[in-house]
């Protein structure tokens, strides 16, 4: 009889999720699609979701700065992405993209007026979370845009890069910043 009890319960759980798998809202896909770097996916449902949606703290242009996918970012800010919708640490995708060293996505998102002076996690800057990461390339980036007017920040061309692969991050909670 526990067996049968322990049976009923794993089927009751499988249905739960089952369900929760159903009524996954667009959303939920959308956000998910740009964690999971499917730039197909995230191209399909531009249009049919607000890009500026956020699920769990974040979203989509959260993601495709964190994962550093210069693809998923440029069709979310082509879309009409919103720069400056941070995640729950108060870190915009500017920043992301600068803590993690993808150069390609800070430019593009420089490119469509992302504040440089904008404040992150540890009330860092842009540029200091990159110089403090190990990325002095993306922080001379950063204070280049800095010494412009937003008006005057000059259009950027974007290196070629292959779009990244490797399984998304689910999580691009807080950061480890190296000492």
């Amino acid at each position: 009889q526990q067996q049968n009890q322990q049976q009923q319960q794993q089927q009751a759980l499988a249905q739960k999720q089952k369900q929760q798998l159903v009524h996954e809202t667009r959303e939920e896909a959308f956000v998910k699609a740009a964690a999971a770097n499917d730039v197909e996916q995230v191209r399909a449902m531009l249009g049919t979701v607000d890009v500026n949606c956020v699920v769990d703290h974040k979203t989509a242009l959260i993601h495709a700065a964190w994962n550093g996918n210069a693809e998923i970012a440029g069709l979310l800010l082509a879309a009409g992405a919103d720069t400056e919708i941070p995640n729950k640490y108060h870190s915009t995708p500017l920043f992301l993209a600068a803590a993690n060293g993808h150069l390609n996505v800070v430019r593009l998102l420089l490119n469509h007026h992302a504040d440089p002076l904008a404040r992150g996690q540890n009330d860092m800057t842009c540029a200091e979370v990159a110089r403090l990461q190990g990325h002095p390339d993306v922080a001379a980036a950063i204070e280049a845009a800095e010494a412009q007017p937003p008006a005057m920040r000059p259009v950027v061309q974007l290196v070629p890069q292959p779009t990244t692969t490797a399984a998304a991050s689910t999580e691009e909670e807080e950061l480890t910043l190296a000492d």
